[in-house]
């Protein structure tokens, strides 16, 4: 055996080493002559020479293509083999490209990211389908947000008074197609009050607003909040510009029972349509028991509690409501409706007003006034507590009446 591999080695040694070589010589020209074809998914494509007053949909800061070139290419089968989409960068100079730009990817747009690759002698063709690229007009614009009432749900003894500012703005820049339609939907922002814990509103303190405004409370809202979605943008969720939004709050009331000073008058309105039939002379109001008399004046006899209001709310009104009740023929309800009226409501919402007006100004630099749109936030709620009182017999127990008719009475009773 010895002996065969040294004549193998030994015997005409020459001829044999120049064999192995031309051997060599031929496999690795047989080896960079074979192509193989290999598809791409997914290179990304960067404009380059963009006009400052054009854009392009899902173009990125970087200058880098949301979307993505599918190749064909082509070559020597070592470079084929290791080629992968992130090793290549499709080049697009858009400096002279027209608004409805039509591109066919060829090698000559394509760079390597990879030095390991030769694109020079490595890769022979590349296709790709054709594609268009629209160019527009670059411009900047403000567009109206839209605060929306909150979904969700507060703690019980929690209620939503509002939100401020209710108006905001954001500057978006991007193709004049694609804002403008952004400029007639608008943007929409909604908070959800699940988001906020009782043990979250527990921890907030009053602001320092005056006596009466010991109840309600400020939500400072947080920043990852203040975001709005605009379909065009790369990160579609983006960050609310506008400076008012940086002191954006949620206003709660901490309901409280609030005790009521006085007893509150009662009152019967005879709808004139029903005067031939239902009128005062006909039915008196039954001063016995509930009801009392004093000076003339009929009253409800019952220490009672306002909830759902402030107390601020309570302190403007408390001299200036009464129990109405509504003397309707006796075939259209089962008993008579009431309900609790304001006497002169524009005045007392006025002197609401003016109180708010003058703690904002004491809090405030340079002693500035309100704004118009806080101004008729404060009118709105004003309004809305006139219509959320309710009136509580006990810390438990709502107030809860059936009046009737009784013979020429109209008789007064809790609901038992």
């Amino acid at each position: 055996m010895s002996t065969f591999f040294s004549q193998l080695f030994s015997e005409n040694w020459q001829r044999k080493l120049i064999a192995l070589v031309l051997a060599l010589i031929t496999w690795w020209f047989i080896n960079q002559s074979i192509i193989e074809t290999k598809t791409l998914v997914g290179v990304p494509i960067r404009i380059v020479n963009l006009p400052i007053n054009k854009t392009i949909e899902g173009l990125l800061p970087n200058g880098i293509l949301s979307r993505r070139a599918t190749l064909t290419v082509s070559g020597s089968k070592k470079v084929i083999e290791i080629l992968e989409p992130g090793d290549l960068e499709v080049i697009l100079d858009a400096g002279n490209a027209p608004n409805e730009w039509l591109v066919q990817v060829g090698k000559l747009n394509l760079v390597s990211l990879n030095p390991n690759i030769d694109l020079t002698n490595g890769i022979k063709s590349v296709s790709s389908q054709e594609f268009v690229i629209k160019l527009s007009k670059l411009i900047t614009a403000k567009i109206p947000i839209k605060v929306e009432t909150p979904v969700g749900h507060l703690p019980h003894s929690y209620m939503l008074m509002g939100i401020w500012p209710l108006h905001l703005e954001q500057t978006v820049s991007g193709p004049e197609e694609q804002v403008e339609k952004l400029k007639i939907e608008g943007l929409e922002l909604t908070f959800n009050l699940n988001d906020i814990s009782k043990a979250e509103l527990n921890r907030l303190n009053t602001p320092k607003k005056g006596t009466y405004s010991t109840d309600v409370i400020d939500f400072p809202i947080p920043d990852s909040w203040k975001k709005v979605y605009i379909p065009f943008m790369n990160h579609p969720w983006q960050q609310i510009n506008d400076p008012k939004a940086e002191n954006m709050w949620i206003e709660f009331l901490r309901k409280t029972f609030i005790p009521i000073e006085h007893f509150l008058p009662v009152d019967v309105f005879f709808p004139f349509k029903n005067n031939d039939t239902i009128n005062p002379d006909i039915y008196k109001l039954s001063s016995d028991g509930l009801i009392q008399d004093k000076n003339g004046i009929p009253y409800l006899n019952r220490q009672l509690f306002a909830y759902e209001v402030s107390q601020l709310f309570m302190e403007t009104v408390k001299d200036f409501m009464q129990v109405s009740i509504i003397a309707l023929p006796k075939n259209e309800e089962k008993h008579l409706r009431w309900s609790v009226e304001f006497m002169q409501p524009q005045t007392l919402e006025n002197r609401y007003i003016a109180y708010l007006e003058n703690q904002f100004r004491e809090h405030s630099s340079q002693n500035r006034s309100p704004s118009k749109e806080l101004e008729e936030t404060w009118r709105n709620r004003f309004r809305q507590f006139m219509q959320t009182l309710r009136l509580y017999k006990s810390r438990r127990q709502q107030l809860e009446l059936n009046i009737d008719y009784d013979n020429e009475n109209i008789v007064v009773e809790e609901k038992q």
